[in-house]
């Protein structure tokens, strides 16, 4: 990648990497950085973090080169929610599957789990009272005003693992998770 391209660089913190491009946050987890929690390293530069981790200057390039091109695909103002074109296919599949073709997903933020709040997620096709309405990849995602606030600048995936399959939110506003990320804080 060309130095001239390039927005995420070693000398940066990890604090001011995730704070200006959240879609980072996977590719720092993929490399053993903490991005949620306590333990982040807000203070601790790229290289620092990476090589605290015994990672090579061709590591650390690697995952520079990672971070730049998520930045590069993350679309470059995000007021609202992007939403991935694997989890807007997903959301398309799972709808026809359940006879609701053309629906889109509410989501809700919700008190509850561990940490304090969750995510709530339903198939829905109109708005209730003022609702805020994201449609990207030929998807509607309906929020209430409150949840929208929550997920301002979040990144909606859809995953599979080892251990499962589902969507994945990387939400740039969380301060935490719980231990089996499965509500925040």
């Amino acid at each position: 990648m060309e130095q001239a391209t390039l927005k995420v660089t070693k000398e940066m913190t990890v604090g001011e990497v995730i704070r200006k491009y959240p879609s980072t946050m996977e590719v720092l987890q993929g490399y053993g950085v903490p991005t949620i929690g306590c333990h982040i390293p807000y203070d601790e530069t790229i290289e620092g973090s990476l090589k605290a981790q015994d990672f090579s200057e061709a590591n650390i390039q690697e995952a520079l080169d990672k971070m730049n091109q998520s930045v590069a695909e993350w679309p470059e103002t995000v007021e609202g929610i992007f939403l991935t074109k694997k989890a807007a296919d997903k959301i398309v599949e799972l709808a026809s599957k359940q006879s609701k073709p053309g629906y889109g997903i509410r989501i809700k933020v919700v008190p509850g789990g561990c940490a304090g709040f969750k995510y709530g997620f339903a198939f829905e096709n109109q708005t209730r009272g003022p609702d805020e309405i994201v449609e990207q990849h030929g998807v509607k995602l309906y929020l209430d005003t409150e949840s929208f606030s929550f997920m301002k600048g979040a990144k909606i995936d859809f995953v599979e693992s080892i251990q499962g399959a589902g969507f994945k939110v990387s939400n740039p506003n969380t301060t935490g998770s719980c231990g089996c990320g499965q509500s925040f804080s």
